[in-house]
């Protein structure tokens, strides 16, 4: 929970309720963060091109 007229600092690590700054995101951090990301809209695209050839092939029965 992100109070409202809060800043966060781009790169900040948020902890709690009500969120908080903790410290600033590592470069390693901020590097896995980015992997990840690019990982999970790698995925979405492979389960709609999964999902369009099911689509695309005849019902069996």
């Amino acid at each position: 929970l992100i109070t409202q007229n809060t800043i966060i600092p781009a790169g900040s690590l948020v902890y709690g309720r009500p969120g908080k700054v903790i410290r600033a995101l590592t470069a390693e951090e901020k590097e896995t963060i980015r992997k990840d990301a690019a990982l999970y809209v790698r995925h979405a695209k492979q389960y709609k091109e999964a999902e369009r050839s099911q689509d695309a092939s005849p019902l069996c029965g």
